[in-house]
């Protein structure tokens, strides 16, 4: 390192300067001057006092954290071709560095004055005049910086805090982050994202002299909101209300941070609910905040605050509310219907002022008298009113609260049964009858009865009362009345004769009987009825005559019987003289010995032989 002694430079410039001929930009002057060429130097010691160093190629000068000198300048006084590196420590000094070749520059110290066209590295520290001509630009952690005038873009994942005045006239804009205050003076060539106060904001291209105060801006019409002493037992209370209003030209972003837990807070916008927690207010616009006081709070002071962060600046709006005295207790209660038979309904019972440890439930049937309240749960069908007793409290009067319920039939299913049985006739069945409730469901002659999964009907029924009961709950329908189910299993009697049969008498009387008798036919002729019943007189008509008997009753239930009367000569075949007699084709007949005549013919037949009529009819024979 090479030292010069400019003392007679210093004297010469300190006398042009009492003539006042010496242009500003070199009134700084350095006594003592150092050069730094290809090798490493360490600042480690304070050489402020009109002290510079000039680094030239290949030098590496570190200003360690307890180092301090007044200029460093980077440039290439010899043959040297080696890059130029500059350290500087946090907690290291610098007065003014300039560095008019590519060069390297690390610091996370302080510099006063740095400018640049080579490569500089930021990693902490403070600077207050910032110069990038060319070169590059890294930041990493945070860095203060008092003006800065870039003509290249700011890499690195850390932050270049502006707090005085920023001229970018990059035309990219990097991966870096520029953070500046909410007033410090903008011009930039580009749009331009910076961050303020936490928040990040679009300077538009063209942008010169301008802030971040020149496009957001806000207001607050109050700083705080007292409400009127309340007694205990007070139920509602007139709210207040503050606006925030936007006064710049670009929306305002507002987070509400903080409210206080025992106030009611709405925002609205131009006549519109908005979000509390987050909302936006457009340029020119006012958000109206609404606050009031919860109901139902305890004797004692509510003194509590809304904070909001409105471009990352916080603003507190202080509240202030008393309750005096004890306040009356509320309480809600109620009992929803629950069906007959069923569970008995579980009451929802709540009260935030007294609590539901220590109350009391009480029934009794709707409009009865007071007195007539007690501890047991209605069950039978009918209306009823719950009373239930918050007791007082320390802080809350004794509360009474009331609700009617009723205790209901289950609702019938709408298709409540199926019948199982063989159909006939009339809406008859012609067979037992199997009555199944619904899917889900028993069934009961009896509301109170024994309820099963069917019910059996042997006989018609024409007014009966049955009752369902959901097998899941237990719930009981009302009577649901059946009429008019008619059964008939029975087919109609016919007395006294058999399928096939011959009765050797010249007359019968036959009853043919049913309790639904239609039809009688006798030989497919119409029998009279009398009643449910039928009379038939029948005869052999002095031979043997064929009957057919059929009865249908109103079910489509049908007995058919054929069978014969034949008189008794019919027995041997001997036909009897002078008696008419009914004789049938294909039988044999035989006539006594001697001579014989018949009825209607003059002929006269020898007796002894047997003998067949061409058709049946009735003959009178005579024996001569």
């Amino acid at each position: 390192m090479k030292k010069r002694v400019k003392g007679f430079l210093a004297i010469i410039i300190s006398f042009l300067l009492s003539l006042q001929l010496v242009p500003q930009e070199l009134l700084v002057v350095y006594a003592t001057e150092y050069t730094v060429s290809g090798e490493t130097k360490d600042i480690s010691t304070d050489m402020s006092g009109d002290t510079y160093v000039i680094m030239g190629s290949g030098a590496t000068v570190n200003v360690t954290s307890t180092g301090k000198v007044d200029g460093i300048t980077i440039k290439t006084p010899d043959s040297y071709t080696v890059r130029t590196v500059l350290n500087v420590s946090s907690g290291g000094t610098v007065g003014v560095v300039s560095a008019a070749i590519d060069s390297e520059i690390y610091s996370s110290g302080t510099i006063s004055t740095l400018t640049s066209e080579g490569s500089v590295s930021l990693s902490g520290g403070t600077v207050g005049s910032l110069t990038m001509a060319g070169g590059s630009l890294t930041v990493s952690g945070s860095v203060q910086v008092a003006d800065a005038t870039l003509s290249i873009p700011v890499s690195g994942d850390g932050t270049l805090n502006v707090n005085g005045s920023l001229v970018y006239n990059s035309t990219s804009e990097g991966t870096g982050t520029i953070g500046v205050q909410k007033n410090t003076t903008i011009t930039s060539v580009r749009d331009l994202y910076v961050l303020c106060n936490g928040y990040e904001f679009l300077i538009p291209a063209g942008a010169s002299g301008l802030t971040v105060g020149d496009m957001y801006g806000y207001s607050i019409s109050a700083n705080s909101l007292s409400f009127d002493t309340q007694k205990m037992g007070y139920t509602q209370i007139a709210s207040k209300t503050f606006t925030i209003t936007n006064t710049k030209t670009e929306d305002i972003d507002v987070y509400t941070t903080s409210i206080g837990t025992n106030y009611n807070v709405v925002v609205s916008i131009a006549g519109t609910s908005a979000s509390l927690e987050e909302f936006s207010i457009g340029a020119g616009e006012s958000a109206t905040i609404s606050v009031t006081p919860k109901t139902g709070l305890a004797e004692g002071s509510y003194s509590e605050s809304i904070q909001f962060d409105i471009m990352g600046e916080l603003n507190t709006v202080s509240l202030d509310f008393k309750v005096e005295g004890k306040m009356q207790g509320k309480g809600t209660a109620s009992m929803s219907d629950y069906y007959y038979g069923a569970k008995v309904g579980n009451p929802v019972i709540a009260s935030e002022t007294n609590g539901v440890g220590n109350k009391t439930v009480q029934y009794k049937a709707y409009n009865a008298a007071d007195s007539a309240y007690t501890n047991t749960v209605p069950t039978e069908v009918g209306d009823y009113t719950m009373r239930v007793v918050f007791a007082e409290t320390a802080t809350y009067n004794a509360v009474t609260v009331t609700d009617n319920f009723s205790v209901i039939y289950l609702p019938i299913p709408s298709n409540p049964y199926s019948l199982q049985g063989t159909k006939g006739n009339n809406n008859f069945y012609t067979t037992a009858v199997k009555l199944v409730p619904a899917e889900g469901y028993l069934v009961a002659t009896e509301l109170n009865g024994e309820y099963k999964e069917e019910l059996i009907y042997s006989s018609s029924t024409y007014s009966e009362e049955i009752y369902f009961m959901n097998i899941e709950t237990g719930a009981k329908t009302d009577a649901l009345l059946i009429s008019n189910m008619l059964i008939d299993t029975y087919y109609p009697s016919i007395a006294d004769v058999e399928e096939g049969e011959t009765y050797y008498v010249d007359d019968m009387e036959v009853w043919v009987r049913d309790a639904n008798l239609k039809t009688v036919t006798l030989n497919e002729e119409d029998a009279s009825l009398l009643g449910n019943s039928a009379l038939l007189e029948l005869t052999s008509n002095g031979g043997t005559t064929n009957y057919s008997i059929e009865a249908t009753d109103y079910a489509g239930n049908k007995t058919t019987i054929t069978f014969a009367l034949a008189s008794e000569w019919t027995k041997t075949g001997l036909v009897p003289s002078g008696t008419s007699v009914r004789l049938i084709s294909g039988e044999s007949y035989k006539l006594g010995s001697g001579s014989w005549t018949v009825s209607g013919d003059s002929t006269t037949y020898s007796g002894g032989n047997n003998f067949y009529v061409n058709s049946e009819g009735d003959f009178t024979f005579t024996q001569q």
